[in-house]
């Protein structure tokens, strides 16, 4: 048998060349190297040769093993494919007996399927006509319903122009309102300063109107109080030259004591026509009440400026250099400072006689 061979491996040939290698050392010791020369190169041939049968034996025996490992595979596997096999020929049979049990009822259901098919068919043939009639109403149906459909596409075309154009027009509205609200917010910040402006020259103004009638309410009542002293200085100078001995004529205490009690009186003439017909406190409610109106007017000709349809030159930015007035007028004589600040005040004016009407009230203010 093969198995009771020797088996000779790689590893027992170098063993085996090893103790020749010593055989031949010890011969060369005893004999000289020449006793070895003939015998060595066939030594070493044989040894190669048994070399290469050993390791072709051991890659043999490799072998040999790989495929008593496949053997024992295969048969493994085969057995478990014929457990598998009967399995499924188990499985067959128990699907064979359901499907022709299934088989015998669906021919049944066949049989009872042709009965009313038959029973189907008869109807059918009795119904044609009136399916006919059904078919050619669906027709018409099918024709008006196309005709709508028609007419809802040209409607809904015509709609979606209509919305692209004011689609358009939206976005170009809403470029053209941007813009106007960027201005809009501009001319807001300028305006908001303008009448802050104004409103600490107004309430100024006010300040110094007061101031300035107050001052010329005592003027003119220190200048009336004077007046009337020389009248009363010249009356008396007169009477006493005209009776200088008589009784009746006042003393210099009896004349002091008048203009003591005159002192603090405003003495009016009823048929002057500049004579002063309001108090101090009434014509300053009405120049106030003028000046809060003024305001009011200025700030609706501002809301009527902003309404107004606007031109298509662009707006101005900045202020614009006023000419001087002499190149303007050249003719007009030019007003001082305090008038001009006043104008700015009260408003232009629209004649002299206003100005000079007004000038006169203020004159004739009791204090």
């Amino acid at each position: 048998m093969a198995d009771d061979e020797p088996c000779i491996t790689v590893v027992d040939v170098y063993d085996t060349a090893s103790s020749i290698g010593k055989e031949f050392e010890r011969i060369i010791d005893l004999y000289g190297a020449d006793a070895v020369t003939g015998l060595m190169p066939k030594v070493i041939r044989t040894l190669e040769q048994l070399e290469f049968l050993a390791n072709k034996h051991e890659k043999e025996n490799a072998d040999i093993a790989d495929l008593q490992f496949t053997i024992e595979r295969l048969e493994q596997q085969k057995n478990s494919r014929s457990e598998e096999k009967t399995r499924y020929e188990g499985e067959l049979e128990q699907i064979e007996e359901s499907w022709r049990s299934e088989t015998k009822d669906l021919l049944e259901v066949v049989s009872k399927l042709r009965d009313e098919n038959h029973r189907l068919t008869t109807l059918l043939r009795e119904k044609q006509g009136e399916s006919e009639r059904i078919a050619s109403k669906e027709i018409e149906f099918e024709e008006a319903e196309a005709k709508i459909l028609e007419k809802f596409k040209d409607t809904v075309d015509r709609q979606k122009d209509r919305l692209r154009v004011l689609e358009r027009e939206l976005t170009q509205k809403t470029v053209d309102l941007e813009a106007h609200q960027s201005q809009l917010e501009r001319i807001a910040k300028v305006n908001a300063e303008l009448r802050r402006k104004c409103n600490i020259t107004r309430s100024q103004a006010c300040h110094l109107i007061g101031e300035k009638v107050d001052l010329e309410t005592a003027l003119q009542d220190k200048e009336k109080q004077i007046v009337l002293i020389k009248d009363t200085l010249r009356c008396h100078g007169s009477l006493e030259s005209d009776s200088p001995t008589s009784p009746t004529s006042p003393t210099a205490e009896e004349i002091e004591e008048k203009l003591k009690d005159l002192e603090d009186k405003l003495v009016i003439d009823k048929k002057d026509p500049n004579r002063p017909r309001y108090t101090l406190n009434e014509l300053r409610d009405v120049l106030l009440e003028r000046n809060e109106l003024k305001t009011k007017l200025i700030e609706v000709e501002e809301e009527l400026e902003y309404y107004k349809p606007r031109s298509e030159d662009p707006p101005v930015q900045g202020p614009i250099n006023k000419e001087p007035d002499d190149k303007l007028y050249p003719g007009m004589k030019r007003d001082s400072g305090i008038r001009k600040f006043f104008q700015f005040i009260f408003g232009d004016g629209q004649n002299d006689t206003r100005q000079r009407k007004h000038s006169t009230q203020e004159r004739n203010l009791p204090r």
